[in-house]
């Protein structure tokens, strides 16, 4: 287990300020830029956890709805050890102790007024809660993965697909917004670190990491290094680094395709016509070749024993496969359905009409 770990734990210290009576107003002006710095997430990251709250509420009642049945599934045991995360994500109240720790920094340099500043355990302190919920995002990140796998393999499957896709939309949204979560934690992790570097240093803290790369998957790392754009501060007119990443560089959609629109006055070439008819004969060849395939399998039937094999088969045949089979229009109730009509109608004192009955009745079931 990581050794830092351990610290997020540890009691917060006194919430305090130092008077510096000789402090430099360019130090000062340093912090206080990286301070507003983190400041501009405050609002993304509210907005963000709440999105994620609320998530979370969905995926507790659905999961609540869903024990009975699914208790001892693997994916539904994977999606109690992800809404078990996210629970302890959402009761890592970073962003108060954040929130604390920056209303102890001035908002404006000014030589006429003294200077406090907080303590360097209260940043410390601040330091470790933002890697703590760093940690917990990425594993959100994880177990939103696997919850995902799982999901899509019961989706093909085809078993209660319909609770796994409604248990891969929930995943899937938390997903998305704890990634940008993770990007407004690390700006506001390496902004703190600025603040750190320059408070006076009045004891010996943990060596902490410069960024949250070893939380972040390679293709958020890349975005996030990429995105780092030079601004300029209002307030001060200095050009500092800022994060800027949306949520379209998490989604892989690909480049967008420009349909050609046909005037209204363009009349079709003779090569489309041409092309449709084509088209349209093979459509029909392909219909007339399916029904004369279902004619002869029905046609070479000629006794009791043949008719009993046929339905024993197409019984066996939609199980592997219904869409493959001669019978994929009915259902299992409509087929269960014909078939005892058909066992009924074998009446052995008039085999050739019981037979030409029966298959009557199962090609109009068919058409």
């Amino acid at each position: 287990m990581d050794p830092l770990l351990k610290l997020v734990l540890d009691p917060p210290p006194i919430s305090t300020t130092i008077h510096h009576p000789a402090f430099e107003t360019g130090i000062l002006k340093k912090i206080i830029r990286a301070k507003w710095k983190i400041k501009r997430r405050f609002e993304e990251i509210e907005a963000d956890l709440l999105i994620v709250s609320e998530e979370f509420k969905l995926l507790s009642h659905v999961l609540y709805k869903n024990h009975n049945r699914f208790h001892n599934d693997k994916g539904y045991k994977d999606l109690r050890m992800f809404e078990k995360t996210l629970q302890k994500f959402l009761n890592h109240k970073f962003m108060k102790s954040l929130t604390g720790f920056l209303g102890f920094i001035p908002d404006s340099p000014s030589t006429q007024m003294k200077t406090y500043l907080p303590t360097q355990a209260m940043g410390h302190h601040t330091h470790l809660q933002l890697y703590g919920a760093a940690a917990f995002l990425a594993r959100v990140e994880m177990l939103s993965k696997n919850c995902a796998l799982l999901d899509v393999q019961r989706l093909n499957l085809g078993h209660f697909w319909g609770v796994a896709a409604q248990n891969l939309a929930v995943v899937g949204r938390i997903w998305l917004v704890c990634r940008h979560l993770l990007v407004g934690v690390q700006t506001c992790y390496s902004g703190l670190g600025e603040v750190l570097a320059e408070l006076p240093k009045d004891v010996e803290n943990a060596r902490l990491p410069a960024n949250l790369f070893n939380f972040m998957p390679e293709d958020l790392v890349e975005q996030v290094q990429k995105a780092e754009a030079l601004v300029v501060d209002a307030e001060t007119g200095v050009e500092v680094t800022e994060m800027r990443v949306t949520v379209e560089d998490f989604l892989d959609i690909g480049e967008p395709v420009k349909r050609i629109k046909l005037s209204p006055q363009q009349e079709p070439s003779l090569l489309s016509l041409n092309k449709k008819r084509k088209k349209d004969d093979t459509t029909i060849a392909a219909e007339v070749v399916g029904t004369s395939e279902s004619k002869d399998a029905l046609s070479s039937i000629h006794n009791f024993d043949q008719m009993k094999e046929f339905l024993r088969e197409e019984t066996q045949s939609r199980k592997v496969s219904r869409k493959s089979s001669l019978t994929s229009k009915l259902n299992q109730d409509s087929w269960k359905d014909l078939k005892k009509e058909v066992l009924d109608n074998l009446v052995p004192t008039i085999p050739n009409k019981s037979l030409k009955l029966c298959r009557k009745l199962i090609r109009s079931a068919i058409k």
